[in-house]
């Protein structure tokens, strides 16, 4: 080989050993970034078994608040209809104490009328 070719022969391999420098450099770029977004998706899929867990224990709350929500309707129907009952017992004796009395009294009541 001449000098000559020689000396491009190291200039050519010079420039490729460049190229692969910068390569290399770029595929160091991309391997971090690679394990950036491997750390991502692994504190993704964290955030992401948080969130169901959050989910399932607001809708388990629901549930509980539903469950208790029915029973306090129940316990308030229930009241309701006591106080319907104690009503018409109440007017059922209002009624009852009315119609004795007029009918205990029936012969002076028939006076009175028949007296004016």
């Amino acid at each position: 080989m001449e000098e000559k070719d020689l000396i491009e022969y190291i200039k050519q391999t010079a420039q490729q050993e460049t190229k692969l420098d910068l390569i290399a450099q770029s595929l160091s770029k991309v391997d971090e970034r690679m394990t950036k977004l491997e750390a991502l998706q692994e504190s993704n899929a964290r955030q992401n078994e948080r969130i169901d867990q959050i989910l399932t224990r607001l809708q388990q709350g629901n549930d509980h608040f539903d469950k208790i929500e029915a029973r306090l309707i129940k316990l308030e129907m229930a009241d309701g209809k006591k106080a319907k009952e104690l009503w018409k017992q109440i007017t059922g004796i209002f009624i009852a104490t009315i119609a004795g009395a007029i009918i205990g009294n029936i012969g002076t009541i028939i006076q009175w009328l028949g007296g004016k």
